[in-house]
């Protein structure tokens, strides 16, 4: 099986945190990390929806998609130690730390899933990063949402799953993982796995149900803004595909204009729908400009720049530029030797 790259998130939120002692607590603590922080008492249920966290004024509730981590005040000291090395970027130190951890007969279910699922999570990333085994990475997570399918990261193990097999040109199996995802209880998560569902249906050129897809993103209740423009993109590629290339390349085009500066993954993936778009018009010249974009300033993701490189080689080839093309075709060999874009661009029209 292929192994793939795509953008290491840089907040790194799965990792956790590293909590040292240097004596054993009496009564150890359970701790749930959230966005808005950290909840201490003792996990007393866990599903895939929601923790539940038992305190001395009572049961507090909390959603599995707000939960960045769960630990414990007695985790064993190589536990400890790959949570800090996954912070600081070091996964594979960070996998061959959870290999080693092994945990007392009295520590709850949750924590050795938790600590499985961080190696998995671990794996996935040097795949989708680094150049590492992507089949190890789809086995063990398979295996892991099969086999706890009540875990709190049952959905981000699905999301995590889809990824690797987008990435990896297996669209089929991706987009049954992500129908899956599609019923989680959380409008966030249904919008996502709309959108790469939306995506996935572009590139087999099913444009009919791609756009049902993009609606159907934009229109879950409270999702954040940048969800909502790139359900956007993929409505306006939808509508250059059907002949409506004025109106698709314009939405585009404002989008651009006024995303965030510092939305790079945002403008990334608008400007190579503006390529798209334009290589479907056949103007080489604006196809080529949108994705040097990407190539030269909105780089970060991986997966979007590599999909980039990939055009930017077919175009400069048309365009009788056969050292650009090799140039751009040896950026994306070098920087993602295992990326399922060195196969080709592909056909946009």
């Amino acid at each position: 099986m292929r192994t793939i790259s795509r953008r290491l998130p840089g907040a790194l939120a799965i990792a956790g945190w590293a909590i040292s002692f240097l004596t054993t607590p009496v009564g150890a603590v359970d701790l749930v990390r959230t966005p808005s922080g950290t909840v201490s008492g003792e996990i007393s249920s866990v599903s895939r929806e929601q923790v539940v966290v038992r305190q001395r004024n009572g049961e507090r509730l909390i959603a599995a998609e707000d939960i960045e981590a769960l630990s414990r005040t007695d985790e064993p000291r190589e536990l400890q130690r790959a949570r800090a090395e996954i912070r600081s970027g070091q996964l594979e130190q960070a996998v061959q730390s959870l290999e080693a951890v092994e945990l007392p007969s009295s520590a709850p279910g949750w924590l050795a899933r938790e600590a499985e699922y961080l190696r998995l999570w671990c794996l996935a990333q040097l795949a989708l990063n680094q150049g590492g085994s992507a089949e190890t990475a789809v086995n063990g997570l398979q295996s892991y949402v099969a086999k706890h399918a009540g875990s709190h990261r049952y959905y981000p193990g699905l999301q995590l799953l889809a990824d690797l097999l987008a990435a990896e040109g297996q669209s089929s199996s991706a987009d049954e993982v992500l129908r899956n995802l599609q019923r989680a209880p959380w409008p966030r998560t249904q919008a996502r796995a709309h959108l790469a569902l939306g995506q996935s249906l572009i590139r087999r050129k099913q444009f009919g149900p791609a756009l049902r897809e993009f609606e159907l993103a934009q229109a879950k209740p409270g999702i954040d803004e940048e969800l909502r423009q790139r359900g956007r993109i993929g409505q306006a590629m939808c509508q250059v595909a059907t002949g409506q290339s004025a109106a698709g390349i314009s939405t585009i085009e404002e989008i651009v204009s006024q995303a965030d500066a510092e939305n790079t993954r945002l403008h990334a993936e608008a400007y190579n729908a503006l390529g798209w778009c334009f290589l479907r018009e056949n103007r080489l010249q604006e196809a080529l400009l949108a994705y040097l974009h990407v190539d030269i300033v909105y780089f970060q993701d991986a997966e979007l720049h590599a999909e980039a490189l990939a055009h930017l080689a077919d175009i400069w080839s048309r365009l009788g530029r056969a050292d650009r093309a090799a140039e751009a075709q040896e950026n994306l060999q070098q920087r993602y030797p295992h990326s399922h874009w060195l196969d080709g661009a592909g056909d946009a029209s």
